[in-house]
């Protein structure tokens, strides 16, 4: 099974102020960190969304006919049509706290039956901004729901065979508990830096 990893990083940020693509914590980059969980199963990490290199990843270009379309949908789609590789991992921009163990457990529960491997938080929500999707069936499921102009990546994924990954199924795993926190505002990047600063 040959994996390609792609950065979600074609949102607008609006409640940010700026492209949280370019985000810091204690000195590091976020999309440096979200780098290192994607490399443990994907050799080749890509940034679906905006322009020029960040962190000397090389940013995919939008696909034409929705450049103006910056829904995670979009970007979604963007990285399924770019990779070269059997199964995509993605992971949205704004999730410092993804680890490689995450994705080589997700990784672990790809197979020939289902189309993607979506976890959800321990309050039982979908996740679908860290996940792995095969490309043969994603590819077009995508590109229906943006002809339907259905923009909601779980509305796609109840259409194809997901495994859900239940939080019981990753809770044993080191940092489980904060996997999908996410930087939205100046009050999350605070939040983020305390914890960071207490588990060093």
């Amino acid at each position: 099974m040959s994996i390609d990893a792609f950065i979600l990083a074609g949102g607008n940020s609006s409640r940010m102020g700026f492209d949280k693509a370019s985000l810091t914590l204690d000195g590091v980059a976020v999309v440096d960190r979200i780098i290192n969980a994607l490399s443990a199963v994907a050799e080749n990490v890509y940034i679906a969304g905006g322009e020029g290199e960040l962190s000397g990843v090389k940013r995919i270009p939008d696909v034409v006919g929705i450049g103006s379309d910056r829904s995670s949908l979009s970007g979604l789609y963007s990285s399924l049509k770019h990779a070269r590789s059997n199964w995509i991992a993605v992971a949205a921009c704004d999730m410092p706290f993804l680890t490689r163990g995450l994705f080589e457990k997700l990784a672990s529960k790809c197979d020939d039956v289902h189309a993607a491997v979506i976890p959800r938080d321990r309050g039982g929500f979908v996740q679908p901004l860290c996940g792995l999707y095969r490309v043969e069936v994603c590819i077009d499921a995508c590109l229906e729901a943006i002809e339907r102009s259905d923009r909601s990546v779980q509305n796609m994924l109840r259409r194809i065979d997901t495994r859900w990954v239940e939080f019981d199924e990753i809770a044993d795993l080191p940092g489980s508990e904060r996997f999908f926190s996410n930087l939205n505002t100046p009050a999350d990047i605070a939040a983020a830096e305390a914890i960071i600063r207490t588990v060093k």
